[in-house]
């Protein structure tokens, strides 16, 4: 390109020269085309030169490119957990349809995370920062501490053997909080996550929630009372002359527990709050101490309010692991 530009200045200064000299007839007509077209094919090839040049830098910027390309540098600091192609054997690069080799993974030790997944009626209430304790299969005896760092957005469908229906489940990504130096990358466990936490409440065995209707409360009442039911007929004519919105209310479902005073099941509605694994919190007219029923969901949908129970000792059946409570 040097070399051009110099052979470009040099045939200008010529027919810079020859200019003036042409004006005063002193310079042949032939004489003055061939300076002009020395200087015009002395600029091109300067251009070209130039072009030359750029097209050399980019090709070296393609080689340099290419050469770093052979160099893979792991974004953290890390151990090689896992080695699949060993020094001198084949690697391919991958494509659109054909992924490439997996050379080797690369784990941060010190900062351990555990990809949950959450099913979709318990992922709702998943926040991050939510405090979690991890099970690890291999420590049996041990629980870890944890915190949620990320939410799944999307849903992974999953199909059980002989099932209907698709499961779909969400991944939560949880971190350890403290640096367990033998756990490795890959082992299982479980987490349980604390989404929410209320203390000094009153709570009662989840089975021992139950839902009654206005009428069904009516109607257990008025045994209780010891008043028999009228004639089919005078029954159907009070229905009819009940209102939309009475026959609405009254088939509105109540939760309540049937609290035992003096060998009564009595019903007493509650709130329910927040639930556990075993235990379900409620807000209503119980008092800590107070003795509620529990048993199978069978035996206490029957349940009526104002029946007589007697305390019944859980037996374990070869078919039943439940209560066998009256």
């Amino acid at each position: 390109m040097k070399q051009a530009r110099l052979n470009r200045d040099r045939a200008q200064q010529v027919l810079d020269r020859k200019l003036p000299l042409a004006k005063r007839n002193l310079v042949s007509p032939e004489e003055m085309e061939q300076a002009q077209n020395a200087a015009e094919v002395s600029k091109a090839a300067y251009e070209g030169a130039v072009h030359a040049v750029g097209e050399a830098r980019a090709t070296l910027a393609a080689a340099r490119d290419n050469l770093d390309k052979t160099t893979f540098t792991a974004p953290f600091d890390g151990v090689v957990s896992q080695l699949n192609v060993e020094k001198g054997e084949n690697v391919i690069t991958g494509t659109m349809n054909n992924p490439g080799t997996e050379i080797l993974a690369v784990a941060d030790t010190s900062r351990m995370i555990v990809r949950a997944n959450v099913d979709e009626t318990d992922v709702v209430n998943v926040r991050v920062g939510e405090s979690v304790n991890i099970k690890v299969d291999a420590f049996t005896d041990s629980v870890f501490r944890g915190e949620v760092i990320e939410v799944g957005n999307t849903a992974k469908s999953t199909s059980t053997l002989g099932a209907s229906q698709d499961q779909s489940t969400f991944e939560v990504k949880v971190v350890f909080l403290d640096h367990i130096p033998s756990i490795r990358p890959g082992m299982t466990g479980d987490v349980d996550i604390q989404t929410q936490l209320h203390k000094n409440v009153l709570s009662v065995p989840i089975q021992s929630v139950v839902v009654r209707t206005q009428r069904e409360l009516d109607e257990a009442r008025a045994m209780k009372a010891g008043k028999k039911q009228g004639k089919p007929g005078k029954d159907a004519q009070a229905a009819e002359n009940e209102t939309e919105a009475q026959k609405k209310a009254k088939e509105k479902e109540i939760n309540g527990v049937f609290v035992v005073r003096k060998g009564v099941a009595t019903f007493i509605p509650v709130t329910p709050g927040i639930a556990g694994d075993l235990n379900q919190e409620i807000l209503g007219d119980v008092q800590v101490g107070d003795q509620v029923v529990s048993g199978p969901y069978k035996e206490l949908r029957a349940l009526k309010d104002g029946a007589q129970v007697k305390k019944s000792v859980m037996k374990k059946g070869p078919a039943d692991s439940g209560s066998n409570g009256k």
